[in-house]
């Protein structure tokens, strides 16, 4: 195998060990208590997330192996280093308790994408994508104090419980695979940058819609079928 073909065959997997860094530098600046350093880190975790599907697809290297490492990177990037960053931001004093929320937070991310490794690709799954999670979590720290801190903790939680739920979500990053390239790395951009520049609250606003549209497609659709149900006894 030549330079070339070697550097093809795992460009993705290189774009998914960047997500991994990402997550690990953002650990290492939370511990330093550097924590808006630590989320730009994160947003970058998130760029690399969505662009190593891309590229797989783009080249024709999607395989076993890079799922599992994205999944093994995700839960490091978007499960523990924003589980640690909410905690040295809003917990620090509240106790045991605190602890325990964010804990939940981290077993949720990993129970999330181990169920997902086990289910077939498509444009839905169930259940709040980690890095919608992850995301929601350090726009908390962006917009700097601005919420109780006992409602951050209630917001833990509900993150925690959607993700393992059975709620239905648009899976982005298969629908990106048909964008041009050039589209998706504008839209990543944009969303990076987004998210520093007005410190936090562009960021929620965005991961919030995308939160309840999963919910109100899902109640839509049990509504529908109940009322298929009730039709069709009628009859």
């Amino acid at each position: 195998m030549s330079a070339k073909q070697w550097l093809y065959a795992n460009l993705a997997n290189a774009i998914t060990i960047v997500n991994l860094i990402s997550g690990i530098c953002a650990i290492i600046l939370i511990m330093d208590d550097q924590l808006k350093a630590a989320c730009i880190f994160i947003l970058i975790g998130m760029v690399a997330d969505g662009l190593d599907g891309k590229v797989a697809y783009l080249l024709n290297t999607s395989s076993e192996i890079g799922k599992q490492l994205d999944s093994l990177c995700d839960v490091i990037t978007f499960g523990l280093a924003p589980s640690l960053l909410i905690y040295k931001f809003y917990f620090v004093d509240i106790g045991i308790v605190a602890i325990s929320v964010s804990c939940i937070f981290v077993v949720a991310s990993v129970v999330r994408l181990a169920r997902y490794n086990v289910m077939e690709a498509s444009d839905h799954f169930k259940g709040l994508p980690i890095t919608i999670a992850g995301g929601f979590l350090i726009s908390l720290v962006l917009v700097d104090r601005s919420i109780n801190d006992y409602m951050v903790m209630i917001i833990v939680s509900l993150l925690a419980i959607l993700m393992v739920s059975s709620i239905t979500y648009n899976n982005f990053k298969q629908c990106i695979k048909h964008l041009n390239p050039k589209i998706v790395a504008v839209l990543l951009l944009f969303i990076v940058l987004g998210g520093s520049l007005f410190r936090g609250k562009w960021l929620i606003a965005l991961l919030f819609v995308y939160i309840i549209h999963g919910i109100v497609i899902t109640v839509f659709n049990k509504m529908m079928i109940l009322l298929n149900q009730v039709k069709n006894y009628k009859v």
